[in-house]
């Protein structure tokens, strides 16, 4: 037995003896762990269960005109194995025997539990059969999930552990089919279950079985799939260009055909390859792919025969041949000059998956080696079912996160990226790729004489040595990977360092300049002239240079071409890139509300009709926006919808000056529909409202020093020209939880300015004071001037008649390895943060107990929450996470009304069809769903529950076909 599993039951024995000592239950009535409520059945809610005798996973056969399912893997159970079919998902339950150890002082039994879930949304159809024996069969979209429960008595004490596994149970052999088998089959117990499963009917999203009497099961042949799996990956080693290698891997590793099957188009594709080239036939795989990924054997049979592949593959190479055509040129050049074509892989528990080329944002590592960014491969770590892994209650997913681990360092055969030939390893991620649990790859290639691999690339970025804390080193090798646009290059006498203007404020060192600069109005053209950043002509950028981050600001003073940085840009030394790089730029923005603010302001004592107001206006707004193609254009160029080249409000209003209704066409119509429905569930799930009277902007310092302390300047350019509005104004930053994390100031009028002030040269941002004891920015969540957006509002209505001091929260001392971080220490580092990253779940915590407790955002548990939420998210930089049984409890298991999830998104027929019902009023759903308000989500008495309300008595229609499933229902 494992020494740590002796001795955590050595400890619960003597916990035992002292709890029965002071006459403690040792098993007190409470009810199982998240665990156990995710793996058991509701009581309110009988389920059809049915005994099951094997499990098999395979898939359907291409090669004849019959419907045939070809089991790859098959196992035999001799205990007891329930399959249920639950409101959300079907469960299959396996017991495996117990098993005892016997030692010289300890004696323990082990049993455990396999659990497959598949989730119905899910399943693509269910169909059941006679012969041989009654059995059941599952066609998926993607691999179920799985889950191992591991129960230990020791001497009258129970331990129990629930884990998140990458395949079925301790069953290995299920290993190998596990990422590509999407057929799952059960073998029932009893026949006369049979006609019970025929009775089933669509329930929950769950389709209703279908009998296919000619159904014939075929076995694998391992040996020749394993010699065609071989045979293929030396053919693509060998004969085929990668991009065109990777088309016909992705085929393999998605599990639409088998290598057999791959191995007997390979003539053909070869033929086409040498008539059309390696990229052209790259985009027909990659065409083929899509088209086939809609095939359905089991309902049109034959459809992914030899024949009908080749056939499919004949129209791909036609229909790809006749797009390809010479017409926009000079948008592509354009396009490439930001953009970057590269492939893509997604990492699941249970397996690998590829997709593209697709355009991506260049950053500074793709345009130093512009010819091999075919080496590069940008891998998405996720669920099966493309969401990010979030963390479950109870549920250890440890071995989930080690074979990512094992992906990202390529250790073994097994888990390692390969294609071709090419073994990719981790390279780097962007700040913002890891929240999104992204990161890039690279595999080696030679480049003048050199290998090209990660460490080398990373060693041509600049110099990390003396940096010992591995958050904070992989935040400043990340800076290489933000998306960026290249720019203008910058001459080393062009380049000044500037002091950072700081003051001392109870022995801290507050730095009013963090993370901004300043430029010069020459260098300023010159970047507007040879980048597109220069339509607009924006005074305010968010670059990355060399080993520099933050913000260049506008200043008029400065001669000749100059570009000024502070300390507290510079994060490391060493680069050799002396290009200004972009990020973004300042520009106006959207003011909207949302649920965390809306909270705090209604603590600090805002009136609940000002937003039931607010957002009355916006669903007016929505109304008229459906009414007219004129009020259509307005919506969609206000919102930004669509791409700039798409021009949608260009189109509609074009059409309306033809006399054309721009609502005829089914793809504008439905554009629009989607649009006003997505707008409208941010409105009802999100309270994201507009405020008329507000702005969203970057901020940037003062560098005058004419604004006193708590004056701001907001100079806005738009259609209407220039304004800078003046008065009180309430001033935030995403995300607020300290009920001092939201300020009032003074904005100060354009004709307060001096005439020649270079403020006055600034547009579409939100300048700061220098002067006081302690920066705005800073108060208002920690906030600084690196690039980070802030919300203002001039609505009266929304002025706070008493000050709250802002939070001050002790420094975080971040972690020190004390030697050269490796690769290893940030893949670590990375695979932490995807374990530890509770900033969702503290931000609903803190929402959840706000409004439970009478005293709001000033509950104790809410302050806690608020540090807590500083600490997580400064943890991509100090390596100190939040611990999850740290974060405080809620007052009450039943959670507000407002947070109950929407309606469920159900496909029909085809199952890509989006149907949404309208249902009975939310309270009355949850009411019969729990009568006895167990588990409910209670109606508060605030203001979220008249929000919701005003959005439920908005009625849309959005029952209409579409090719994708948005997930968009109200």
């Amino acid at each position: 037995m494992d020494k740590f599993l002796a001795t955590k039951l050595a400890k619960d024995q003597e916990k035992a003896k002292t709890d029965r000592h002071n006459n403690i239950d040792p098993n007190p009535k409470k009810k199982g762990s998240m665990f156990d409520s995710l793996l058991s059945k509701k009581k309110e809610e009988p389920n059809q269960s049915f005994e099951i005798i094997s499990i098999g996973c395979g898939s359907w056969s291409t090669e004849t005109t019959d419907p045939i399912y070809l089991k790859q893997w098959h196992h035999e159970h001799e205990n007891s194995a329930i399959l249920s079919f639950e409101p959300r998902d079907v469960r299959v339950t396996f017991s495996f025997p117990e098993s005892s150890e016997l030692g010289p002082d300890l004696t323990f039994i082990e049993s455990r539990e396999a659990f497959l879930l598949i989730p119905t949304n899910n399943i693509e159809s269910i169909f059941i059969n006679q012969r041989p024996q009654p059995s059941i069969y599952f066609s998926l979209y993607q691999p179920p999930k799985f889950y191992l429960k591991i129960n230990t008595m020791f001497d009258h004490v129970h331990l129990s552990e629930g884990s998140r596994v990458c395949s079925f149970g301790n069953l290995r052999s299920h290993k190998r089919y596990a990422s590509t088998s999407f057929v799952y089959s059960f073998q029932l117990l009893r026949a006369d279950d049979f006609h019970l499963l025929m009775e089933l009917k669509a329930k929950h999203g769950t389709p209703p079985p279908e009998y296919l009497p000619q159904l014939q099961i075929v076995s694998m042949d391992h040996k020749l799939l394993q010699s065609s799996l071989e045979d293929l990956e030396l053919v693509l080693r060998t004969r085929f260009s990668y991009t065109v290698a990777f088309q016909l891997n992705a085929l393999r590793a998605n599990g639409y055909l088998l290598p057999q099957t791959i191995l007997l188009l390979l003539p053909d594709i070869v033929e086409f390859e040498q008539n059309l080239g390696p990229k052209l036939m790259s985009s027909v795989l990659q065409s083929f792919h899509e088209e086939i990924s809609y095939k359905n054997v089991t309902r049109n049979p034959g459809s992914l025969s030899l024949a009908s592949l080749k056939k499919t593959l004949c129209s791909s190479v036609k229909r790809t041949v006749r797009v390809s055509t010479d017409s926009g040129q000079g948008l592509k050049q354009q396009r490439q000059a930001r953009m970057a074509i590269i492939h893509r892989a997604v990492v699941t528990p249970v397996g690998t998956y590829f997709s593209g080329p697709s355009l991506e944002k260049q950053n500074r590592v793709l345009r130093k080696y512009p010819d091999h960014h075919d080496h590069f491969l940008r891998v998405t770590f996720s669920g099966e079912d493309g969401d990010q892994l979030l963390f479950e209650q109870d549920v250890d997913q440890g071995p989930v996160y080690e074979r990512f681990k094992r992906v990202m360092n390529a250790y073994s055969q097994d888990d390692r990226i390969e294609i071709a030939g090419r073994v990719f390893k981790f390279l780097g991620f962007s700040s913002s790729s890891l929240r999104t649990q992204s990161c890039w790859f690279v595999a080696p290639f030679e480049l003048n004489g050199a290998v090209v691999d990660g460490d080398y690339i990373i060693s041509q970025l600049g110099d990390f040595k003396g940096i010992t804390c591995v958050g904070r080193c992989a935040a400043r090798i990340g800076q290489a990977f933000s998306d960026t646009i290249n720019s203008i290059h910058v001459g080393i006498h062009s380049e000044n360092v500037i002091p950072d203007v700081t003051a001392q404020q109870n022995g801290l060192e507050r730095v009013f300049s963090d993370g901004v600069g300043t430029i010069s109005r020459e260098m300023l053209k010159r970047i507007w002239s040879e980048t597109d950043v220069g339509r607009g002509r924006p005074t305010v950028l968010q670059v990355r240079f060399m080993g520099a981050k933050g913000v260049l600001a506008l200043d008029e003073r400065l001669q000749g071409d100059q570009l000024c940085l502070r300390p507290s840009m510079v994060k490391f030394q060493g680069s050799q890139d002396r290009n200004i790089e972009i990020c973004s730029f300042a520009s106006q923005m959207e003011m909207l509300l949302n649920r965390p603010l809306i909270k705090v302001l209604e603590d600090r004592g805002v009136d609940l009709t000002t937003f039931r107001s607010l957002q009355k206006q916006a669903i007016s707004v929505l109304r008229e926006a459906s009414t007219s193609a004129k009020k259509a254009a307005a919506f969609f160029k206000f919102k930004s919808i669509g791409a700039p080249s798409f021009k949608l409000a260009r189109v509609i209003k074009g059409l309306a000056d033809l006399g054309l209704n721009f609502s005829d066409d089914p793809f504008l119509a439905k554009v629009l529909e989607l649009s006003l429905l997505m707008s409208l569930r941010d409105l009802k799930h999100r309270a994201r409202i507009p405020v008329p009277n507000g702005f969203t902007l970057m901020g940037v310092m003062d560098e005058t020093r004419f604004l006193e302390e708590g004056q701001i300047f907001v100079p806005i350019y738009g259609e209407d020209g220039w304004m800078a509005p003046h008065g009180p104004v309430l001033v935030a930053r995403s995300p607020v939880h300290h009920p001092g994390d939201v300020q009032m100031a003074t904005a100060v009028r354009l004709t307060d300015l001096p005439p020649k002030s270079p403020l006055l040269s600034l547009k579409n941002c939100v300048v700061f004071s220098q002067k006081g004891s302690r920066d705005l920015p800073s108060k208002l969540g920690g906030g600084d001037l690196d690039g980070d957006i802030y919300n203002l509002i001039f609505d009266k209505r929304f002025f706070l008649n008493k000050e709250e001091e802002a939070a001050d929260y002790p420094r975080q001392t971040p972690k020190d390895l004390g030697r050269e971080v490796k690769s290893t220490d940030i893949v670590d580092f990375f695979v932490g943060y995807m374990q530890n990253d509770l900033v969702g779940p503290i931000s609903t915590r803190h929402l959840i107990i706000a409004d439970q407790a009478e005293e709001g955002v000033y509950h104790k548990d809410c302050l806690k929450l608020a540090q807590q939420m500083s600490i997580a998210v400064d943890y991509p930089k100090t390596g100190n996470p939040v611990e999850m049984r740290h974060i405080p409890r809620t007052l009450s298991k039943v959670r507000p009304d407002y947070m109950a999830p929407g309606p469920r998104v159900l496909q029909q027929g085809s199952r890509r069809t989006l149907s949404c019902h309208r249902r009975e009023g939310l309270l009355e759903r949850i009411q019969r769903r729990n009568p006895s308000g167990t588990h409910s989500h209670q109606r508060p008495q605030r203001i979220m529950e008249n929000l919701r309300g005003n959005c439920r008595r908005t009625n849309l229609d959005c029952s209409h076909p579409i090719r994708q499933r948005p997930l968009l229902c109200l």
